[in-house]
Formats: structure tokens, C-alpha cells, sequence
């Protein structure tokens, strides 16, 4: 039964961008990805896999594996320890109040993005969370390659 639930909402993915195009763009610039969710591990794994985005996020902190949840800092916190990085270092980009939420409560740059549930209202209800405001999660990679570079990690 558990399994049926798990493919049902794999049936339910919808892929708002080029997620691989994007991921891989900035993992060749340096950049290190993970994912933080409130969605069980078994089923971001199986998300990550039917996306072929496996190798690319190197870090996985869903609701159920030992990292907290969101809107606590706690999982992007886990994440600048996994890298090696300061929280400040860290962009946390999100669709949600809690994503956004769980950024600036670690001292995380809040990046959020309309293409979600929240995208419906302009960003009003996320604007007051955001450091940045973006149409969609296609546009960040732009952002961020616009920045300064990063320097060579290992």
C-alpha cells in the first residue's frame, strides 16, 4: 500500500525547468547542491532518480532524515556542515514561506521563487520573507552566475 501512495505521487512530479540543465550548469561552476524537504526520504530519492538528478545533489534532508524540518534552521545547517561552508554562504531557494523561513532563521540567503505555490499571488506572500525574488527557479542559475565566482573547491 505504502508503495502505490509512493508511485502515486511520482505520477504527480512536475518539472517547472531544465532542473538537470540547470543543476549541472552549477556544479561545473563549483557550486555544491543539496535539497531540503518536508517530504519523506524515500520519495525525494525516488524523485531525484525519475529526474536524473542522482549525483548532481550531494546532500538530501528530507523530514524524515535526521536533519529536522522545515521552517527550522536546522536542515540548512546540516548542509553548510556537510560543504564545509558558513551559513552565509549558503543560497536557500524555495516556493514556500517555510523554505524561506528555515534560510533566514540558519543566516541563509532567502531566494525565493513564484514558480510554486505561492507563485499564484506575485510573490506577496513570500516577498516579506525573501532576500531575492525571482519568476522562477530557471532564473537563479542566471543570478547566481552573474555574482562573484566562487572559488575552486574540492
Amino acid at each position: 500500500m505504502a508503495f502505490a501512495r509512493h508511485e502515486a505521487r511520482l505520477d504527480h512530479l512536475t518539472v517547472v525547468c531544465d532542473v538537470k540543465a540547470l543543476m549541472n550548469r552549477l556544479v561545473a561552476r563549483g557550486y555544491r547542491l543539496g535539497l531540503m524537504t518536508n517530504d519523506a526520504d524515500a520519495n525525494t530519492r525516488a524523485q531525484i532518480q525519475r529526474l536524473g538528478l542522482d549525483g548532481l545533489l550531494e546532500f538530501i534532508a528530507a523530514y524524515d532524515s535526521g536533519f529536522g524540518a522545515k521552517p527550522d534552521p536546522d536542515p540548512v545547517l546540516a548542509f553548510a556542515k556537510h560543504v564545509g561552508a558558513t551559513p552565509a554562504e549558503i543560497a536557500v531557494v524555495g516556493d514556500t514561506v517555510h523554505d524561506l523561513a528555515a534560510a533566514r532563521a540558519a543566516g541563509a540567503l532567502a531566494v525565493g521563487v513564484l514558480t510554486g505555490p505561492n507563485g499564484g499571488d506575485g510573490g506577496k506572500s513570500l516577498m516579506p520573507h525573501a532576500d531575492l525574488l525571482l519568476p522562477s527557479v530557471a532564473e537563479f542559475g542566471d543570478w547566481l552566475c552573474a555574482q562573484a565566482p566562487i572559488s575552486t573547491r574540492p
